[in-house]
Protein backbone atom coordinates (compact mmCIF):
# COMPACT_ATOMS: atom_id res chain seq x y z
CA UNK A 1 0.00 0.00 0.00
CA UNK A 2 2.80 2.29 0.73
CA UNK A 3 4.79 1.32 -2.32
CA UNK A 4 1.88 1.85 -4.30
CA UNK A 5 1.13 5.23 -2.80
CA UNK A 6 4.57 6.41 -3.73
CA UNK A 7 4.66 5.11 -7.32
CA UNK A 8 1.43 7.01 -7.74
CA UNK A 9 2.67 10.05 -6.06
CA UNK A 10 5.72 10.13 -8.26
CA UNK A 11 4.09 9.68 -11.80
CA UNK A 12 1.19 12.31 -10.48
CA UNK A 13 3.79 14.80 -9.69
CA UNK A 14 5.39 13.72 -13.25
CA UNK A 15 2.21 14.65 -14.88
CA UNK A 16 1.53 17.94 -13.06
CA UNK A 17 4.83 19.02 -14.50
CA UNK A 18 4.17 18.32 -17.75
CA UNK A 19 0.47 18.92 -18.34
CA UNK A 20 -0.66 20.96 -15.12
CA UNK A 21 1.27 23.86 -14.94
CA UNK A 22 2.84 23.04 -11.70
CA UNK A 23 6.31 24.00 -11.01
CA UNK A 24 8.66 21.79 -11.93
CA UNK A 25 11.28 21.95 -9.71
CA UNK A 26 8.97 22.13 -6.44
CA UNK A 27 7.06 18.50 -7.95
CA UNK A 28 10.32 17.12 -8.54
CA UNK A 29 11.18 17.90 -4.51
CA UNK A 30 8.26 16.57 -3.43
CA UNK A 31 8.70 13.33 -5.00
CA UNK A 32 12.75 13.35 -3.43
CA UNK A 33 11.08 13.95 -0.37
CA UNK A 34 8.77 11.26 -0.54
CA UNK A 35 11.56 8.48 -1.53
CA UNK A 36 13.57 10.11 1.29
CA UNK A 37 11.46 9.47 4.07
CA UNK A 38 10.80 5.87 2.97
CA UNK A 39 14.79 5.21 2.83
CA UNK A 40 15.34 7.11 5.97
CA UNK A 41 12.58 5.91 8.33
CA UNK A 42 12.05 2.02 7.22
CA UNK A 43 12.33 -0.24 9.85
CA UNK A 44 12.97 -3.44 7.66
CA UNK A 45 14.62 -4.32 4.29
CA UNK A 46 16.83 -6.94 2.72
CA UNK A 47 19.89 -6.01 3.90
CA UNK A 48 18.16 -4.02 7.22
CA UNK A 49 19.74 -6.43 9.43
CA UNK A 50 22.99 -6.97 7.78
CA UNK A 51 23.68 -3.02 8.65
CA UNK A 52 22.65 -3.57 11.99
CA UNK A 53 25.38 -6.06 12.30
CA UNK A 54 28.33 -3.83 11.41
CA UNK A 55 26.78 -1.47 13.32
CA UNK A 56 26.80 -3.85 16.58
CA UNK A 57 30.33 -5.19 15.58
CA UNK A 58 31.32 -1.38 15.70
CA UNK A 59 30.84 -1.57 18.96
CA UNK A 60 31.55 -4.79 20.24
CA UNK A 61 35.40 -4.61 18.67
CA UNK A 62 37.44 -1.39 20.30
CA UNK A 63 40.30 -1.88 17.16
CA UNK A 64 42.31 1.21 17.15
CA UNK A 65 42.82 2.95 14.18
CA UNK A 66 43.29 2.68 11.30
CA UNK A 67 42.29 -0.87 11.47
CA UNK A 68 39.31 -0.04 12.58
CA UNK A 69 38.56 2.05 9.72
CA UNK A 70 37.67 -1.51 7.42
CA UNK A 71 35.46 -2.87 10.49
CA UNK A 72 32.61 -1.78 8.53
CA UNK A 73 33.64 -2.84 4.94
CA UNK A 74 34.23 0.61 3.78
CA UNK A 75 35.87 3.70 5.79
CA UNK A 76 33.35 6.47 5.82
CA UNK A 77 31.03 3.88 6.66
CA UNK A 78 32.90 3.01 9.67
CA UNK A 79 33.55 6.80 10.32
CA UNK A 80 29.82 7.18 10.23
CA UNK A 81 29.21 4.59 12.66
CA UNK A 82 31.82 6.05 15.03
CA UNK A 83 30.50 9.67 14.53
CA UNK A 84 26.67 7.51 15.52
CA UNK A 85 28.44 6.19 18.93
CA UNK A 86 29.91 9.57 19.62
CA UNK A 87 26.32 11.49 19.84
CA UNK A 88 25.49 8.52 21.27
CA UNK A 89 22.49 7.72 18.90
CA UNK A 90 21.32 4.37 18.16
CA UNK A 91 21.63 2.37 14.41
CA UNK A 92 18.73 4.31 12.12
CA UNK A 93 21.02 7.35 12.17
CA UNK A 94 22.78 5.18 9.81
CA UNK A 95 20.08 4.64 7.21
CA UNK A 96 18.85 8.59 7.70
CA UNK A 97 22.05 9.54 6.99
CA UNK A 98 22.75 7.07 3.77
CA UNK A 99 19.42 7.93 2.42
CA UNK A 100 19.83 11.68 2.66
CA UNK A 101 23.52 12.01 0.97
CA UNK A 102 22.50 9.35 -1.73
CA UNK A 103 19.42 11.11 -2.51
CA UNK A 104 20.44 14.62 -2.07
CA UNK A 105 23.60 13.98 -4.75
CA UNK A 106 20.99 12.31 -7.08
CA UNK A 107 18.94 15.47 -7.04
CA UNK A 108 21.54 17.86 -7.30
CA UNK A 109 22.42 15.60 -10.93
CA UNK A 110 18.92 15.29 -11.85
CA UNK A 111 18.70 19.49 -11.61
CA UNK A 112 21.49 19.93 -13.93
CA UNK A 113 21.27 17.31 -16.34
CA UNK A 114 17.33 17.73 -16.74
CA UNK A 115 17.28 21.77 -15.97
CA UNK A 116 15.16 21.14 -13.13
CA UNK A 117 12.55 18.53 -14.38
CA UNK A 118 13.53 16.21 -11.95
CA UNK A 119 10.06 14.48 -11.25
CA UNK A 120 10.12 12.10 -13.96
CA UNK A 121 14.31 11.33 -12.68
CA UNK A 122 12.70 10.26 -10.06
CA UNK A 123 9.85 8.26 -11.04
CA UNK A 124 11.81 6.31 -13.35
CA UNK A 125 14.89 5.98 -11.13
CA UNK A 126 11.84 4.37 -8.39
CA UNK A 127 10.64 1.89 -11.03
CA UNK A 128 14.38 0.71 -11.94
CA UNK A 129 16.42 1.12 -8.81
CA UNK A 130 15.35 2.45 -5.82
CA UNK A 131 14.30 -0.35 -3.72
CA UNK A 132 17.91 -2.56 -4.95
CA UNK A 133 20.00 0.89 -3.71
CA UNK A 134 18.51 3.42 -1.63
CA UNK A 135 15.92 0.79 0.12
CA UNK A 136 18.24 -2.03 0.11
CA UNK A 137 22.13 -1.30 -0.26
CA UNK A 138 22.11 2.20 1.15
CA UNK A 139 25.85 1.94 1.01
CA UNK A 140 26.27 1.00 -3.30
CA UNK A 141 23.39 3.89 -3.28
CA UNK A 142 25.59 6.55 -2.04
CA UNK A 143 28.37 5.45 -4.35
CA UNK A 144 26.33 5.54 -7.22
CA UNK A 145 25.17 9.23 -6.56
CA UNK A 146 29.28 10.25 -5.85
CA UNK A 147 29.58 8.30 -9.63
CA UNK A 148 26.94 10.24 -10.88
CA UNK A 149 28.81 13.42 -9.77
CA UNK A 150 31.94 12.17 -11.13
CA UNK A 151 30.67 11.67 -14.51
CA UNK A 152 29.45 14.65 -14.83
CA UNK A 153 32.53 16.59 -13.26
CA UNK A 154 34.63 14.25 -15.80
CA UNK A 155 32.05 15.27 -18.93
CA UNK A 156 32.75 19.06 -18.00
CA UNK A 157 36.52 18.10 -17.97
CA UNK A 158 37.59 18.82 -14.42
CA UNK A 159 40.00 15.72 -13.34
CA UNK A 160 39.85 17.00 -9.79
CA UNK A 161 36.41 17.09 -9.16
CA UNK A 162 35.60 13.63 -10.97
CA UNK A 163 38.71 11.95 -8.88
CA UNK A 164 37.10 13.39 -5.50
CA UNK A 165 34.04 12.01 -6.15
CA UNK A 166 35.52 8.73 -7.05
CA UNK A 167 37.43 8.50 -4.34
CA UNK A 168 33.98 9.49 -2.02
CA UNK A 169 32.02 6.92 -3.71
CA UNK A 170 35.18 4.27 -2.93
CA UNK A 171 34.77 5.43 0.55
CA UNK A 172 31.10 4.03 1.07
CA UNK A 173 31.64 0.87 -1.55
CA UNK A 174 34.41 -0.80 -3.37
CA UNK A 175 32.09 -0.52 -6.26
CA UNK A 176 33.06 3.01 -7.18
CA UNK A 177 36.22 1.33 -8.63
CA UNK A 178 34.60 -0.08 -11.05
CA UNK A 179 33.04 3.41 -12.30
CA UNK A 180 36.59 4.76 -12.10
CA UNK A 181 38.58 2.35 -13.83
CA UNK A 182 35.93 2.23 -17.07
CA UNK A 183 35.44 6.21 -16.94
CA UNK A 184 38.99 6.77 -17.24
CA UNK A 185 38.01 6.65 -21.11
CA UNK A 186 36.45 9.57 -20.89
CA UNK A 187 39.74 11.64 -20.66
CA UNK A 188 40.45 10.32 -24.44
CA UNK A 189 39.99 12.05 -27.35
CA UNK A 190 36.76 11.05 -28.51
CA UNK A 191 37.75 8.23 -31.19
CA UNK A 192 39.66 6.63 -28.50
CA UNK A 193 36.87 6.23 -26.25
CA UNK A 194 35.35 3.08 -27.38
CA UNK A 195 39.17 1.26 -26.76
CA UNK A 196 39.13 3.11 -23.26
CA UNK A 197 35.81 1.71 -22.35
CA UNK A 198 37.20 -2.37 -23.37
CA UNK A 199 40.65 -2.07 -21.80
CA UNK A 200 38.98 -0.79 -18.56
CA UNK A 201 36.05 -3.72 -18.82
CA UNK A 202 39.32 -6.56 -19.70
CA UNK A 203 40.85 -4.83 -16.89
CA UNK A 204 38.35 -5.35 -14.11
CA UNK A 205 37.52 -8.79 -15.80
CA UNK A 206 41.10 -9.94 -15.88
CA UNK A 207 41.75 -9.07 -12.51
CA UNK A 208 38.57 -10.32 -11.27
CA UNK A 209 39.43 -13.77 -12.40
CA UNK A 210 42.58 -13.55 -11.33
CA UNK A 211 41.60 -12.41 -7.95
CA UNK A 212 38.83 -15.78 -7.54
CA UNK A 213 41.62 -18.32 -8.86
CA UNK A 214 44.28 -16.81 -6.22
CA UNK A 215 42.35 -15.91 -3.62
CA UNK A 216 40.07 -19.24 -3.54
CA UNK A 217 43.60 -21.03 -3.21
CA UNK A 218 43.85 -19.88 0.00
CA UNK A 219 40.63 -18.45 1.59
CA UNK A 220 37.78 -21.35 1.00
CA UNK A 221 35.37 -18.59 1.69
CA UNK A 222 35.26 -17.46 -2.33
CA UNK A 223 33.36 -20.55 -2.54
CA UNK A 224 30.09 -18.98 -1.72
CA UNK A 225 30.42 -16.69 -4.49
CA UNK A 226 31.68 -19.24 -6.85
CA UNK A 227 29.33 -20.65 -9.34
CA UNK A 228 27.25 -19.59 -12.69
CA UNK A 229 24.14 -20.94 -11.85
CA UNK A 230 22.60 -17.70 -10.83
CA UNK A 231 22.67 -15.88 -14.33
CA UNK A 232 19.96 -17.97 -16.46
CA UNK A 233 19.29 -17.91 -20.18
CA UNK A 234 16.06 -16.01 -19.44
CA UNK A 235 17.95 -13.44 -17.29
CA UNK A 236 20.68 -12.72 -20.06
CA UNK A 237 17.67 -12.11 -22.79
CA UNK A 238 16.30 -9.71 -20.43
CA UNK A 239 19.37 -7.91 -20.52
CA UNK A 240 19.49 -7.79 -23.88
CA UNK A 241 16.27 -6.96 -24.45
CA UNK A 242 16.81 -4.02 -21.75
CA UNK A 243 20.15 -3.03 -23.77
CA UNK A 244 18.16 -2.75 -27.18
CA UNK A 245 15.14 -0.70 -25.85
CA UNK A 246 18.48 1.73 -24.44
CA UNK A 247 19.79 2.15 -27.35
CA UNK A 248 16.74 2.85 -29.57
CA UNK A 249 16.20 5.53 -26.53
CA UNK A 250 19.44 6.85 -26.87
CA UNK A 251 18.81 6.75 -30.84
CA UNK A 252 15.73 9.02 -30.10
CA UNK A 253 17.74 11.26 -27.99
CA UNK A 254 20.59 11.66 -30.61
CA UNK A 255 18.23 15.40 -31.41
CA UNK A 256 18.91 16.38 -27.71
CA UNK A 257 20.45 20.18 -27.49
CA UNK A 258 24.04 20.75 -28.30
CA UNK A 259 25.93 21.82 -25.72
CA UNK A 260 23.64 20.22 -23.28
CA UNK A 261 24.00 17.73 -19.98
CA UNK A 262 22.23 15.84 -21.57
CA UNK A 263 22.82 15.35 -24.80
CA UNK A 264 26.98 14.77 -23.18
CA UNK A 265 25.39 11.74 -21.09
CA UNK A 266 23.77 9.91 -23.55
CA UNK A 267 26.95 8.50 -25.02
CA UNK A 268 28.58 7.35 -22.02
CA UNK A 269 26.16 6.25 -20.08
CA UNK A 270 25.07 3.65 -22.46
CA UNK A 271 28.82 2.93 -22.73
CA UNK A 272 28.83 2.12 -19.04
CA UNK A 273 25.60 -0.20 -19.51
CA UNK A 274 27.18 -2.38 -21.88
CA UNK A 275 30.53 -2.54 -20.38
CA UNK A 276 28.55 -4.12 -17.14
CA UNK A 277 26.93 -6.35 -19.46
CA UNK A 278 30.11 -7.57 -20.87
CA UNK A 279 31.19 -8.15 -17.33
CA UNK A 280 28.60 -10.41 -16.68
CA UNK A 281 28.55 -12.01 -19.57
CA UNK A 282 32.93 -12.79 -18.83
CA UNK A 283 32.38 -13.01 -15.25
CA UNK A 284 28.95 -15.22 -14.36
CA UNK A 285 30.77 -18.85 -14.76
CA UNK A 286 33.14 -17.68 -11.88
CA UNK A 287 31.18 -15.76 -9.87
CA UNK A 288 27.41 -15.47 -10.70
CA UNK A 289 26.63 -12.83 -7.58
CA UNK A 290 29.57 -10.68 -8.27
CA UNK A 291 29.15 -10.75 -11.85
CA UNK A 292 25.07 -9.47 -11.10
CA UNK A 293 26.19 -7.30 -9.12
CA UNK A 294 28.98 -5.57 -11.82
CA UNK A 295 26.12 -5.40 -13.96
CA UNK A 296 23.80 -3.71 -11.53
CA UNK A 297 25.96 -0.88 -10.87
CA UNK A 298 26.48 -0.16 -14.02
CA UNK A 299 22.97 -0.33 -15.24
CA UNK A 300 21.95 2.44 -12.73
CA UNK A 301 23.60 4.27 -15.12
CA UNK A 302 20.55 3.90 -17.37
CA UNK A 303 18.21 6.38 -15.96
CA UNK A 304 19.61 8.99 -17.94
CA UNK A 305 18.29 7.78 -20.71
CA UNK A 306 15.32 6.25 -19.73
CA UNK A 307 14.39 9.95 -18.38
CA UNK A 308 15.53 11.87 -21.40
CA UNK A 309 13.15 9.20 -23.87
CA UNK A 310 10.63 9.94 -21.37
CA UNK A 311 11.19 13.82 -21.42
CA UNK A 312 10.98 14.02 -25.53
CA UNK A 313 7.24 13.75 -25.00
CA UNK A 314 6.77 12.13 -28.17
CA UNK A 315 4.51 9.05 -28.85
CA UNK A 316 7.49 5.90 -29.34
CA UNK A 317 9.80 7.54 -27.04
CA UNK A 318 7.42 7.70 -23.83
CA UNK A 319 5.72 4.44 -24.84
CA UNK A 320 9.52 2.81 -25.08
CA UNK A 321 10.43 4.71 -21.52
CA UNK A 322 7.45 3.60 -19.73
CA UNK A 323 7.31 -0.21 -20.99
CA UNK A 324 11.27 0.56 -19.81
CA UNK A 325 10.22 1.54 -16.17
CA UNK A 326 7.36 -1.41 -16.09
CA UNK A 327 10.15 -4.16 -17.18
CA UNK A 328 11.84 -2.19 -14.47
CA UNK A 329 9.62 -2.48 -11.84
CA UNK A 330 8.70 -6.48 -12.58
CA UNK A 331 13.11 -7.01 -11.76
CA UNK A 332 12.57 -5.14 -8.67
CA UNK A 333 9.31 -7.01 -7.38
CA UNK A 334 10.54 -10.52 -7.95
CA UNK A 335 13.65 -10.74 -5.57
CA UNK A 336 11.38 -9.53 -3.32
CA UNK A 337 12.63 -6.49 -2.50
CA UNK A 338 9.63 -4.74 -1.28
CA UNK A 339 9.39 -5.78 1.87
CA UNK A 340 6.36 -5.16 4.01
CA UNK A 341 7.27 -1.74 4.91
CA UNK A 342 7.41 -0.96 8.84
CA UNK A 343 8.67 2.51 10.08
CA UNK A 344 11.46 2.13 12.83
CA UNK A 345 11.02 2.06 16.33
CA UNK A 346 11.99 5.51 18.11
CA UNK A 347 14.39 3.43 20.39
CA UNK A 348 16.75 2.50 17.32
CA UNK A 349 17.31 6.44 16.91
CA UNK A 350 18.28 6.50 20.15
CA UNK A 351 21.47 4.60 22.05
Amino acid sequence: MVYGILFAWAWLAVLAADRGGAPRRVTGAAVALAALTLAALRGYSMDYDGYIELFDAMVLFDFPYPERLFLAKEPLMSLLIDGILWLQAGPQLMFVVMALLAIAMKHEVFSRVFRGDTAAAWAVTLSLHFFLHEFTQSRVAVAIAACFLALLAALEGRRKAWLGWCLFGFGWHVSALLFMTVSTALWLPRRWRVVGYAAGTAVIGALMLLAFEWVGSIDLRVGEYEGGAGVSGLMIAVIALKLAMLALMAHWLRHAPVGSALASLVGPTLALVVCGLVMLLVLREVSSVIAFRFYEFFDAFSVFIVTGALLLRRPLPVVTALAYCVLGIVLQVLPDLFKDFVLAPWSSYVG
